[in-house]
């Protein structure tokens, strides 16, 4: 074999080599990405008419790496600082901690009252928590007013439980459950606001209305998604600017599953997904 021919083979060979080894190498760094990355399907079609986007399920292959990302500290820039030694996070990676961490409502709380929570949009936040014993809290991080805490520098977290919340209200110290709509719950929040900055309200009550016919109770998964279709934002008639409800969930904490219906698709069997935290 001539002398040129022996070198094109050795370095088509070296080549297919060097190939062959970055083929290994990057699948195992990142074949849970590429894993994650093929189950995406299609569920369900855009529909523009009804103001749909499409819908896709994927299923999530290897780590968050959430660990790690607490060692560092979390997010370092940010917008609004409640000048305390907490470590610093944003709503999103609290979210994420306790969803990954907390197995009750009191290990939410636990997680929730040992950072400080910022953020970028000078906002309040709250979130409601809740496990299978029956047991919900809502978490608000507030100062003061509406009109004089939007900066977030001396926010508190307020925890308001279900069964200790008279302080809130009439209607909610005769209930053992709780509803949250898109308004801060806190009393004197609004205090000295225009009333039509108390967004959501008008649902917030609706809501405990249809609960209080049977004593908070539903029957199913389907009687709660029924209430959740009677304040869906595209039927509810106020003045605030209403546009879509983009999803609408009922959890199962004994089952540990869930109802999903996209874009208030409510009378469509075809938009009712069902997911399960044991797939």
């Amino acid at each position: 074999m001539k002398l040129w021919k022996k070198i094109l083979i050795g370095v088509t060979a070296t080549i297919l080599a060097i190939i062959l080894v970055l083929c290994v190498t990057v699948y195992a760094i990142w074949h849970n990405e590429f894993s994650t990355i093929a189950s995406m399907k299609l569920v369900r079609e855009r529909n523009d008419a009804h103001l749909d986007g499409a819908v896709y399920t994927m299923n999530v292959k290897g780590d968050f790496y959430l660990d790690e990302f607490v060692k560092q500290g979390g997010e370092e820039t940010v917008a609004t600082d409640q000048n305390t030694d907490k470590p610093d996070f944003t709503s999103t990676t609290l979210l994420r901690l306790i969803l990954d961490y907390a197995d009750n409502v009191e290990e939410a709380v636990e997680i929730a009252s040992a950072y400080d929570l910022h953020d970028s949009a000078k906002t309040s936040y709250h979130y409601m928590v809740a496990d299978a014993s029956g047991k919900s809290a809502v978490l608000e991080w507030v100062n003061g007013t509406d009109a004089t805490d939007n900066d977030g520098s001396k926010r508190e977290l307020k925890v308001t439980y279900n069964d200790n919340d008279a302080h809130i209200g009439d209607m909610e110290a005769s209930t053992d459950y709780q509803v949250i709509t898109n308004f801060v719950i806190q009393p004197g929040y609004y205090d000295g606001s225009p009333v039509e900055d108390k967004k959501g309200y008008d649902r917030y009550e609706r809501i405990y209305e249809e609960l209080n016919k049977t004593n908070g109770i539903v029957e199913d998964e389907k009687a709660a998604m029924d209430i959740l279709s009677i304040v869906g934002r595209r039927s509810w008639k106020n003045d605030d600017g209403n546009g879509c409800t983009v999803h609408s969930v009922v959890y199962n904490l004994t089952d540990k599953t869930m109802m999903w219906i996209p874009n208030e698709n409510y009378d469509d069997p075809d938009a009712v997904f069902t997911f399960s935290l044991e797939d």
